[in-house]
């Protein structure tokens, strides 16, 4: 994550122990962290939500729960976006990151406008 540059500005984490041990495992390098509780009992469209009420205005991680992270992903990349297919054949696995350059602000982020720009998995370099 931070040899491609992708470090977030803002991280929204959820407040369940494994969510919080999986963002403090990255080594969380300086990025301001938000803990949200409702990351853990939310749907993906909540998901969603949530993003969009952040405030956050630059770039944001969210780290959260499956299949939540996965449809939400995949949501916002769109059934056009080929890079993700491979999330579609494989799954999002536990601690899987994907990068996605979302087209314009998180406010008004709708399915479909984003673009993956890399997908990280556990031991992936």
């Amino acid at each position: 994550m931070v040899k491609r540059g992708w470090m977030p500005d803002v991280v929204l984490c959820s407040t369940a122990a494994r969510a919080q041990q999986t963002w403090h495992e990255t080594g969380n390098c300086g990025p301001k962290t938000l803990m949200i509780e409702e990351l853990y009992s939310r749907d993906a469209a909540g998901y969603l939500e949530i993003i969009r009420q952040s405030g956050v205005e630059t770039s944001l991680m969210l780290v959260g729960h499956n299949p939540m992270i996965e449809e939400v992903a995949l949501a916002l990349a769109g059934k056009d976006d080929p890079a993700a297919e491979e999330i579609r054949r494989l799954g999002y696995p536990t601690a899987g990151l994907a990068a996605i350059d979302i087209e314009g602000s998180f406010a008004d982020m709708e399915p479909g406008r984003g673009r993956f720009i890399g997908f990280l998995t556990p031991g992936s370099r």
